[in-house]
């Protein structure tokens, strides 16, 4: 085992502490408010720590089908609505308390980048190095931040790979066994994980079977992937529904045919498309300056990695390319496999699908800063410095717009109807004219779209306990407030872009006061 160098460790960790704090601050402010994927996941959650089963009735369920349409195809997967339940379960419904399982997350990948490392056969001050380039990655920080399951995969490939490396080193049959169970139990961490893990497990199978004890090792690593995803199996099993409209939503499948969808895949344009979107994942620009362009994924001020971890990837590679061994094959092909949901999709500047690459880039880094330190020991700690104070640099200047300027003009991206603070505004309206009911519209004339409009007003409410309010509220779509039995004084909360309620059916005037810019109030009045 290689020796640590002391000034790059103290250095490493005291780096590491700053910056596992900054995931903590102000966890509840930034982002600024909540997205639709961060109260759907709340809101089942929710439901299932206080039922055990979820808003559509379906108690213990594999997959959670987020809205009440029977005929949904958005099926998310479980593990993150069941750390919300626990979480939940003993802490009141706030914005930090259902972002802190994935803050902690964050912090278990940190620990495990470095073990891996270590298993990698670095030395101690380049694990570490490992540990800051994943916790100081923009988009890991940003992802971590965030109540939705993107960065949910990452532990759980991590852990693979640490238990992998160390049944290849060991022989021991008990270590391939875990790997094989934690890549298929993480296959329902994340929609991506669906293809990320079966080829990691294909690879695993490779990396095991160049090394000793291979037919045992593989036998384990098999069986315990049987075990992990047996259980997972039989729910689909039962619920083949869920598995047919996951598959047709994210494969692009629009008829009960997949090997429609399969052919589609492998014609000679769609290829092309393929190795285009690849290359354009690369882009510099997009892995080191401004990653996801959408503000939902990303500030635009930073990109998957830091530019200060660039000259240690560059060393890395040369030393897997110069010595070709299993870890060589591990670290490219895993860099590959993590890219490939953004690339099949067609998506290759989403950073919330690639966010995976980034332990695998942390690893490759590592990799480089021990090569830098046994070929150039004398100029190592100054290529590290230098590439400190880029880093430094960067990553004060993303902490700087995530919290300051990002937050401003991110939340019409969030929250673009503020039904954060609707609930307020309707408690005000009441308390000034008592409302028998209370009509929330639906549409493009209302609050968006049923789901998820009912998903941040249901939220919001709970973590008010704005109860008086919530009790006499419902939904409805602009076109059916005619049928609806509305007393006079009922308030109606519609969008802006109407003159008039009555082509709907009913007779309401605009109700006065400080309205919200983007929403008008009305209230009924006797025919």
């Amino acid at each position: 085992m290689p020796q640590p160098h002391p000034t790059l460790s103290r250095l490493a960790i005291a780096s590491l502490l700053l910056i596992t704090l900054a995931y903590f601050w102000n966890l509840g402010g930034a982002p600024p408010a909540l997205s639709g994927d961060e109260v759907l996941f709340a809101i089942h959650g929710k439901s299932i720590a206080t039922t055990g089963c979820d808003l559509n009735g379906r108690c213990w369920p594999l997959l959670v089908q987020i809205e009440a349409d029977a005929s949904s195809r958005r099926w998310y997967q479980p593990i993150l609505f069941y750390a919300e339940a626990g979480m939940l379960s003993v802490l009141p419904m706030a914005p930090w308390v259902i972002r802190l399982p994935m803050v902690l997350v964050g912090m278990l990948d940190i620990l495990l980048v470095y073990l891996v490392a270590i298993e990698l056969g670095v030395r101690r001050s380049a694990a570490l190095a490992a540990a800051l380039v994943l916790a100081a990655a923009p988009s890991h920080f940003f992802f971590a931040r965030q109540a939705a399951d993107f960065l949910l995969p990452v532990p759980f490939v991590l852990a693979a790979l640490w238990c992998l490396l160390r049944s290849r080193r060991t022989g021991q049959a008990r270590w391939s066994a875990a790997c094989g169970g934690i890549l298929a139990v993480g296959t329902f961490s994340y929609v991506a994980s669906w293809l990320i893990m079966p080829l990691l497990f294909v690879l695993s199978i490779v990396v095991l079977m160049g090394g000793a004890h291979r037919r045992r090792l593989v036998a384990a690593l098999v069986a315990g992937a049987v075990a992990g995803v047996l259980p997972a199996a039989l729910w689909l099993w039962r619920h083949p529904e869920a598995f047919a409209s996951l598959m047709r939503h994210y494969a692009g499948v629009t008829d009960d045919s997949m090997l429609g969808g399969i052919g589609r895949w492998l014609h000679y344009y769609r290829l092309l498309d393929v190795a285009s979107n690849f290359w354009m994942s690369l882009n510099p620009v997009h892995v080191f300056f401004i990653g996801s362009p959408d503000l939902l994924h990303g500030t635009r001020s930073g990109g998957l990695l830091l530019l200060g971890a660039a000259v240690f990837l560059l060393a890395g590679v040369v030393d897997l390319c110069v010595k070709r061994d299993h870890r060589a094959l591990l670290l490219a092909a895993g860099a590959i496999i993590a890219l490939a949901p953004a690339v099949l999709i067609g998506t290759p500047d989403a950073g919330q699908r690639q966010v995976t690459l980034v332990p695998f880039a942390a690893l490759i880094a590592a990799i480089g800063v021990e090569r830098v330190l046994v070929v150039m020991p004398r100029r190592a700690l100054a290529l590290i410095a230098v590439s400190l104070v880029i880093g430094v640099v960067q990553f004060s200047a993303f902490l700087g717009d995530y919290f300051g300027d990002y937050s401003r003009t991110s939340i019409g991206r969030y929250d673009p109807l503020n039904i954060r603070e609707l609930g307020s505004i309707l408690k005000g309206r009441d308390a000034a004219e008592p409302a028998p009911a209370i009509v929330l519209t639906m549409q493009d004339d209302g609050l968006g779209t049923g789901a998820t409009a009912e998903s941040y007003w249901s939220f919001y409410a709970q973590a008010a306990e704005n109860t008086a309010i919530a009790g006499k509220t419902r939904f409805a779509y602009l076109e059916g407030l005619g049928a609806i039995s509305l007393p006079p004084g009922s308030l109606i909360v519609t969008g802006r872009s109407i003159d008039s309620l009555e082509r709907y059916g009913v007779i309401a005037e605009r109700d006065r006061g400080v309205d919200d810019p983007r929403l008008d109030f009305w209230r009924v009045r006797s025919p």
